[in-house]
């Protein structure tokens, strides 16, 4: 018709060109020898005999899913950011449909703790729309509370730490309490705990399309070379359990430098935003695979990051930027999005 091709489908699926196989949906939960859910948990299925595999985070209460290699053994690995903490693997068998796994227990002996407790405010009230930050030795992970003051969490002790330390924060007046540290036993009890007293110190704020977007957890800031701060990596996924219609996005960006200081679109070298992830209309500003010399980025008109904190290693990341440019969809309308963060560095 007039030129084109015309047709009506049943359905939208994603096709992707590079992964030529048929797939089924596979899910399951991951739990400690009790059955004591491990949230927030690095995973990795790899088929089996294959180099290839992919890595996912299990959410708050140990789930897992995705598409999967059909009639492939696969295999699952447990951990936390690409270690496997040592653990054995854990043959999952192969599949020719969709299927539930079920319970996948952790079997190894002492591979995992639990940790329990009542998050409260300054006056006592429980707090319920909060966050569990959990630090074990170089370990970070988060566990939020899910409309319900008491947490009971299973943590992975990958390096035989003696102490686990955890910061609770109240989400509803953007409040935090001091890091409390105790030893580590099968069970931790820290009784009640306040999330009061500090204003959040780790956040990632995004305004876009009159939209303001937040994340209190699951991002990142690495570096190419951790000594000299060359090629800041910031990356941004919300987890589920705060994907909302007004609270959906994932924002990455890659700058040559992550030392104090003002940068523009010269110094850039990858911004990508998406929000409205699986609704109409989906919104995104990219610039992928642009290299900074000669301002690759060409489709932003102005730039300015500025870095006004870097606390080097375990510490924080703290800037703001404002961009305007043109968003790559079509139709190519003007695009601006700005933002502040307080990150912690890998």
């Amino acid at each position: 018709t007039n030129g084109r091709y015309v047709g009506e489908v049943s359905h939208f699926s994603f096709w992707n060109c590079d992964a030529p196989f048929p797939l089924v949906f596979i899910e399951g939960q991951l739990t400690t020898e009790d059955g004591t859910p491990l949230a927030n948990t690095s995973i990795r299925i790899t088929p089996g005999n294959q180099s290839y595999g992919r890595w996912g985070y299990t959410s708050n209460d140990g789930y897992f899913a995705g598409k999967m290699p059909k009639g492939e053994d696969l295999v699952l690995s447990v951990g936390y950011a690409g270690e496997t903490c040592l653990f054995s693997d854990i043959n999952l068998g192969s599949f020719d449909i969709d299927t539930n796994l079920g319970q996948i227990n952790l079997e190894e002996t002492g591979a995992a703790f639990t940790i329990q407790g009542t998050v409260i405010d300054c006056d006592n009230n429980p707090v319920n729309n909060g966050l569990v930050r959990v630090q074990v030795g170089n370990t970070r992970t988060e566990y939020y509370l899910d409309n319900e003051s008491s947490f009971d969490v299973a943590i992975l002790n990958c390096n035989s730490d003696t102490e686990v330390s955890i910061t609770v924060v109240d989400l509803e007046n953007l409040e935090e309490g001091i890091a409390v540290k105790l030893p580590i036993s099968p069970e931790v009890n820290f009784g009640n705990i306040k999330a009061c007293g500090n204003e959040i110190s780790e956040f990632f704020n995004l305004t876009s399309d009159g939209l303001q977007l937040t994340a209190f957890d699951n991002f990142d800031v690495s570096f190419n070379n951790p000594t000299t701060f060359d090629t800041l990596n910031i990356q941004v996924v919300p987890p589920d359990s705060i994907f909302s219609e007004n609270n959906n996005f994932v924002f990455a960006m890659f700058l040559t430098s992550g030392l104090p200081g003002t940068y523009d679109q010269t110094d850039l070298q990858f911004i990508q935003i998406i929000h409205n992830i699986g609704l109409e209309p989906t919104t995104e500003f990219n610039c992928a695979g642009q290299i900074a010399i000669g301002n690759g980025c060409n489709n932003i008109e102005e730039c300015v990051i500025n870095i006004t904190e870097n606390e080097g290693s375990g510490g924080l990341l703290k800037g703001n930027f404002e961009f305007s440019g043109v968003r790559i969809s079509s139709p190519m309308e003007p695009y601006e999005f700005s933002g502040d963060f307080s990150i912690r560095i890998d």
